[in-house]
């Protein structure tokens, strides 16, 4: 018996390859019977297989050229950097926590500032 997993890949195959194709994570949701983390998971572990499903606004497909596919990795580029942003804002906060252990929530001030 195929899993969940195994059977998205084969759905995306057969009825969503190229763009034009995309389907909407809520309809991925609903059809599978799954909530947005697991299939994000789902999505993440075939990709990892080496299975190009592509993604951006319009939903998830199979890319079927490398222009959809270099699309995607060029998003996920863009989450990284703002990954890095949000772990320097979290370092810096826990050195403020060092330094000052008794800090009041009414005294948190930070300024981040993105070039």
């Amino acid at each position: 018996m195929l899993n969940k997993e195994q059977l998205l890949f084969e759905y995306l195959m057969m009825n969503h390859q190229g763009r034009d194709a995309a389907i909407h994570s809520k309809e991925l949701e609903m059809l599978f019977g799954i909530c947005t983390r697991t299939l994000r998971y789902y999505v993440s572990n075939l990709r990892k297989c080496g299975v190009p499903i592509c993604s951006d606004e319009r939903g998830y497909w199979i890319g079927t050229n490398s222009q959809e596919i270099s699309g995607t990795i060029k998003r996920f580029g863009g989450y990284i950097s703002e990954l890095g942003n949000v772990r320097a804002g979290l370092a810096y906060a826990n050195i403020q926590m060092k330094s000052r252990p008794q800090i009041h929530k009414e005294s948190i001030e930070i300024t981040v500032r993105v070039n």
